[in-house]
């Protein structure tokens, strides 16, 4: 997705978290601000003095020079610009209610991609897609096609077209990359509609249109929906969430169901059905999967609604930002972190409720990443490199994101999960430095220290090093690369990996263990499981490493377990919970204790970290008189140690 932005996106250059950190040569001091921050060494200082300069040639973020003025006394967006914005914004939800909900061909199309080797043929246009994709980002599509939308769009169409039939093939397993897929059609249209409205629309107006015009798509959409569901004859109930509609995605659904699990074809009242015994292994796997793919067509139309809803939102923060303003571009970024996550937590929320056994939580986290993702790329765009430095060094949460990138434990776990792809992006830049010697689009410097392009020169500044064999992002990458310390990230990068496969292991063990103790406890009298239970919790909280949540979920598999036979499932919740409860207060009681005679310890005092702020900043709030908000908060959901101990 980035390489994607990079290549369809105009102007956009994906480098935000190294451009927001001072001092490491592409921080904070705008070297890597511009669009194509491919800059000549004799001719860098001129240019990043004007890259510097807010708003400079950039329509996503400001208005040009002396413009300010002028759009005082300009009339607002006219009747096409409302067109042409409200035509980004219902276009593709309109296409996704069409192709993938139930109000169109959803089930159809899915059902049409349910055969044996759809998974792998998915795979197979996947990588064309990205083989595609690292096409034109060699060639430099985009900048070749500049000034000339229409084989920059065909080139780009290409690659989605691709990326959505990969999408649809791997449906089965994956049925809402093909929703998001649709639906980020509508922040790239935009673009393009910002970026042809930008001579005649103010910044302001833009983003109320925007703000306008999706909350009107927001409204049809839900309007639509809700209309439909009460007078489709889909099942006797419409299509409101009832048994009934259940029933009829089920019986639609009847090929996917055929198609889902690799060994035989299933059925719902044969496999998956409430009235047989609970699958088990893979057919839980493929019951699961096929309940998400109707699920997920049936509720299609909630996703361009919720969608437009936070653009709405996003337009109307943007309308009325400051973004030359650091304190407001950070009140803007807390309240849209905070926006998304109440989203996903209502999303999260909505399907407890309506109580289907899918498995959308990669989907949420998902949408997540990408709405974080296209909030970093926009504010790279639309933030003036003095503002990021200004964050950076006097705003809390850019001191905190500058430390952490300059952590060898960030590193780690960047090149720990990424480093397959920073190899990518070296031999794809490799061989863009290659395409561009072989048709000399490159920039020398004449004698004045000025940029002179040569024959089919295609970027609008040149190489640092004509003889390297990357390109000057690729040096830049490089550079910086070089300033790490990698005897310490690799390092780091094996703990990690250690400390993860202990974990997977662990994960694993601890199932195995608790299934030997329950089969080893099942002639023991419950009352004797319990003491045994009690006496065990207490000791694990009386440990500085054992997080209560372990003793919580020992008791809910091996209390509930042994009483359930002779009291029933509930009752034994019941019981393993109140349970639970009594050894937390004892064990905080015997923390306490700890705290009360061996406080004055060495060795307890580094323990709980007594000499670091968060300890002493609950020491103040706990010597308060009374039950406060931030003490009840403390005592309970504190850490147990560190709280008990303290008080001690």
């Amino acid at each position: 997705f980035s390489v994607c932005v990079c290549v369809c996106v105009p102007g956009a250059d994906f480098m935000p978290l190294i451009a927001v950190v001072p001092g490491r040569g592409m921080g904070c001091d705008g070297q890597a601000r511009e669009v194509d921050c491919e800059a000549a060494a004799a001719v860098q200082d001129t240019q990043v003095a004007d890259s510097l300069r807010p708003g400079a040639g950039d329509s996503l973020a400001h208005d040009p020079p002396g413009e300010s003025s002028i759009c005082a006394t300009r009339p607002g967006p006219s009747a096409l610009h409302y067109i042409l914005v409200f035509a980004a914004c219902a276009l593709p939800s309109g296409l996704l209610l069409l192709s993938l909900s139930l109000l169109g061909y959803g089930m159809q199309l899915y059902s049409l991609v349910a055969f044996r080797s759809a998974n792998s043929l998915g795979f197979v246009v996947a990588v064309v897609a990205a083989l595609w994709l690292c096409v034109l980002y060699v060639f430099e599509w985009v900048s070749l096609a500049a000034g000339r939308r229409a084989p920059r769009i065909c080139g780009c169409g290409i690659f989605f077209a691709l990326l959505m039939a990969a999408a649809l093939l791997k449906g089965l397993h994956y049925p809402w990359v093909a929703h998001l897929l649709v639906m980020s059609l509508v922040p790239m249209l935009l673009v393009e509609a910002r970026l042809v409205t930008s001579g005649d629309v103010c910044r302001s107006d833009f983003y109320r249109l925007v703000a306008r015009c999706a909350s009107v798509t927001a409204l049809l959409l839900t309007c639509v929906f809700v209309l439909w569901t009460c007078i489709t004859d889909y099942s006797s109930t419409g299509a409101r969430w009832t048994s009934e509609t259940r029933a009829q995605l089920i019986r639609d659904s009847a090929e996917i169901y055929a198609h889902i699990y690799p060994e035989r074809p299933l059925t719902w009242s044969g496999d998956c059905g409430a009235s047989t015994s609970p699958p088990l292994g893979g057919i839980a796997s493929a019951c699961a999967a096929a309940e998400t793919v109707w699920f997920v067509v049936w509720m299609a139309p909630l996703v361009p609604i919720v969608f437009c809803l936070l653009v709405t939102c996003f337009g109307i923060s943007q309308a009325q930002a400051d973004m030359k303003s650091s304190a407001a571009v950070s009140n803007m970024l807390k309240r849209l972190v905070a926006l998304l996550v109440i989203v996903v937590a209502g999303l999260f929320f909505g399907l407890y409720v309506a109580g289907v056994s899918v498995r959308l939580t990669s989907a949420f986290m998902t949408f997540l990443a990408a709405c974080v993702l296209g909030i970093v790329i926009y504010l790279k765009r639309a933030v003036s490199a003095e503002v990021l430095k200004q964050i950076c060094e006097e705003s809390r949460v850019g001191k905190y994101m500058v430390k952490a990138y300059e952590s060898d434990w960030c590193k780690a776990v960047g090149m720990a999960s990424v480093s397959g792809f920073v190899a990518l992006f070296l031999l794809l830049e490799v061989l863009r430095q290659w395409v561009r010697n072989r048709r000399g689009a490159f920039l020398s410097t004449d004698g004045q220290g000025k940029a002179a392009a040569t024959a089919g020169g295609s970027e609008s500044c040149g190489e640092r090093d004509l003889d390297s064999m990357l390109t000057g992002r690729g040096q830049r990458v490089m550079q910086v690369l070089r300033t790490w310390d990698w005897c310490s990230i690799l390092t780091k990068v094996n703990i990690l990996i250690e400390v993860a496969m202990i974990l997977i292991v662990g994960s694993k063990l601890t199932f195995v263990l608790f299934s030997w103790l329950n089969a080893l406890l099942a002639s023991v009298p419950l009352w004797i499981v319990v003491t045994l239970a009690l006496g065990v919790g207490i000791l694990m909280l009386l440990l500085p490493p054992v997080p209560g949540s372990a003793v919580y979920v020992f008791y809910g598999i091996v209390i509930v377990k042994q009483a359930k036979g002779s009291i029933g499932f509930w009752p034994a919740v019941l019981a393993a919970s109140v349970l639970g409860l009594i050894a937390k207060l004892l064990g905080c009681c015997g923390q306490y204790l700890i705290g009360y005679y061996a406080g004055k310890s060495v060795q307890v005092q580094k323990t709980i970290g007594v000499d670091t702020v968060p300890t002493r900043a609950v020491e103040q709030i706990l010597r308060q008189r009374g039950l406060s908000l931030g003490k009840v908060a403390i005592l309970v959901g504190g850490p147990d140690w560190p709280t008990s101990v303290t008080c001690g």
